[in-house]
């Protein structure tokens, strides 16, 4: 068995590592300028059966690059990759492909949500806030109920997101985004044209869940439940300071996950 792996960021040695344990053979393939990386993102020579680095999100010209390769799974790896992800897989291996048509519900917290709404399912209220676009003096913004939760749409770990308790205060935060600062932090995870997006959702007490599963056949599995723990330190939204005064009710987030149910398909 071949693995196509497209942006492999996350858990990328444990990745490798795992599936050269199993036997499985792996390619690896960037498009991403390596010199915009973080370090921990930045692939390491070791990692992979095999790497290809082409800064393209062209999907023939991809193919052309892995010709010589018999692929048998295509795999993302990067909240970014999605939608190249479904085209590649619907491309080489189309029995075991997601629907491109349907990438922006798997990338996009916001679109998630307003499909589950539009089911009548379970759902968290939001509105969509552009940087350097939108004014949170528009009326949209000011029947908000408070608190609210702010976060930016592409993203992970806790960079930019913030419990605000206020109209006044969501004004302040948004009037003290660096825009340049957040695309910079959060560019793994935005196109080259993407605009700069936060969600403002409302503010849930409680557990939070995370259910990873998978498809396949029209089957539906769950592959693992975790749980996360969230510890919650103060954290300037500008300079990612943690010893900042807590006066802006911005949040340093870090997050544990735990595993609560592994099951193994086979």
């Amino acid at each position: 068995m071949a693995i196509l792996l497209v942006n492999p960021f996350s858990s990328a040695q444990f990745l490798s590592e795992s599936f050269k344990r199993m036997g499985v053979k792996t390619l690896a393939f960037y498009t991403k300028d390596l010199k915009t990386l973080m370090d921990y993102a930045v692939p390491k020579k070791e990692w992979f059966d095999r790497q290809i680095f082409l800064e393209t999100e062209d999907v023939d010209q991809i193919l052309a690059a892995i010709q010589d390769e018999q692929i048998d799974y295509v795999l993302n790896g990067s909240e970014a990759s999605v939608s190249l992800t479904d085209q590649l897989a619907k491309k080489l291996t189309p029995e075991l492909a997601n629907d491109p048509n349907t990438a922006h519900l798997r990338v996009s917290k916001y679109h998630m949500h307003e499909a589950l709404k539009k089911e009548g399912l379970a759902h968290i209220k939001q509105v969509q806030f552009v940087v350097g676009e939108d004014d949170c003096q528009n009326e949209k913004f000011c029947n908000l109920k408070y608190p609210c939760f702010v976060k930016p749409l592409n993203g992970c770990f806790s960079y930019g997101l913030a419990k605000i308790e206020s109209f006044e205060a969501l004004c302040q935060f948004f009037n003290s985004v660096d825009q340049q600062a957040l695309r910079e932090a959060l560019k793994l995870y935005l196109s080259r044209q993407a605009k700069v997006v936060y969600l403002i959702c409302e503010y849930i007490e409680g557990d939070e869940y995370f259910v990873d599963t998978f498809s396949y056949q029209g089957e539906h599995y769950i592959s693992s439940i975790q749980r996360y723990h969230n510890h919650n330190h103060n954290h300037n939204h500008n300079h990612h300071n943690d010893n900042s005064s807590s006066s802006n009710n911005q949040h340093h987030i870090m997050v544990r996950r735990t595993a609560i149910i592994t099951t193994n398909i086979t």
